[in-house]
């Protein structure tokens, strides 16, 4: 196997990796947190400030997943281009 036919697998794994869902629910959970914050906005109730607070951890695991895809792709290309 050629570099070349590396670098097209290498194309064709990255275009498998559900990077555009994790990065479309990251915008959708980012979007609805707006939403209900701007809904709470005033109320300064304990719950309204637990329901804010519940969607960084998934929001952070996302952001996470995301950069590991990125990283992961950069990589590979990386290496690629040094062989």
């Amino acid at each position: 196997m050629d570099i070349a036919e590396v670098r097209e697998h290498v194309a064709e794994a990255a275009a498998d990796l559900p990077l555009a869902a994790l990065q479309a629910s990251l915008e959708v959970l980012d979007e609805q947190r707006s939403h209900l914050a701007e809904a709470l906005s005033g109320t300064g109730s304990e719950d309204a400030k637990a329901a804010l607070a519940a969607f960084e951890p998934v929001a952070e695991r996302l952001r996470r997943a995301v950069a590991a895809y990125r990283a992961a792709v950069s990589c590979c290309d990386d290496y690629l281009d040094a062989v």
